[in-house]
């Protein structure tokens, strides 16, 4: 799933429905929540229920609890662990945070044991949460928003070659992806479009620059099946 306004995407479980919430705190400005349903789960799933809350918050704070990791796309995310207490509405908590300003993006999987359960039986819904929490943050990303339109600048990086013969210059902000050779390079206007998840959609206003040396010469006209021209060559 996708939100694009705040750029995020993750997932859920397909048997999965979604339910009404409450704001989870009062810095939220979008929440979203599911659960699956217990009682016609299969009978080869652990009995007890599941609840599964998405929230994006103003970003306000300068600590953030848990233990930092970085996903394969490199960005940073805080992981924590609660064990549930009587007061508490769940057994098992298990969430996780990812801060990009302006926002803080929260998700947290509730785990509810079922009261007459045996212990065998609460051991294996345990673990059937913890695999249902790796699989699901499996896909978990950020987005790229696009970028604010910015007034045009002279300010730029230089781009230049000794051995090829060649220098020009593009925004100090663009992303250079450096080919094989210097005579191949790109860039990217948006450096967080590159490492964003591959289900996320390419950001509007996105520019790319692919730049190229190449040896002289008459090339063909682009054409199909055209070929260049050697009629002007002497052998």
């Amino acid at each position: 799933m996708i939100n694009g306004d705040y750029g995020v995407v993750w997932s859920v479980p397909v048997d999965w429905q979604e339910i009404t919430v409450f704001a989870p705190s009062p810095d939220s400005v979008f929440w979203q929540a599911w659960t699956n349903d217990s009682e016609t789960a299969s009978a080869k799933y652990p009995l007890g229920q599941m609840a599964l809350t998405i929230f994006v918050e103003n970003d306000d704070s300068d600590i953030l609890n848990g233990a930092e990791q970085r996903t394969l796309w490199g960005v940073s995310v805080w992981t924590h662990e609660i064990e549930g207490t009587d007061s508490d509405d769940f057994d098992l908590r298990l969430s996780l945070t990812a801060v990009r300003e302006p926002y803080q993006y929260n998700y947290q999987l509730d785990c509810i044991q079922v009261e007459e359960s045996t212990f065998a039986e609460q051991a294996a819904f345990t673990a059937f949460c913890y695999y249902n929490w790796d699989f699901l943050f499996r896909f978990l990303g950020l987005c790229t928003i696009p970028m604010e339109q910015e007034v045009n600048s002279v300010e730029g990086q230089q781009v230049s070659s000794d051995w090829y013969h060649y220098f020009y210059f593009v925004p100090t902000d663009w992303l250079k992806l450096q080919g094989p050779t210097p005579d191949r390079i790109s860039f990217l206007s948006d450096p967080l479009a590159y490492n964003q998840p591959n289900e996320c959609p390419l950001p509007n206003g996105l520019m790319k620059l692919d730049f190229s040396v190449d040896p002289p010469g008459n090339f063909d006209t682009g054409a199909p099946d055209s070929t260049p021209d050697f009629g002007d060559l002497q052998k």
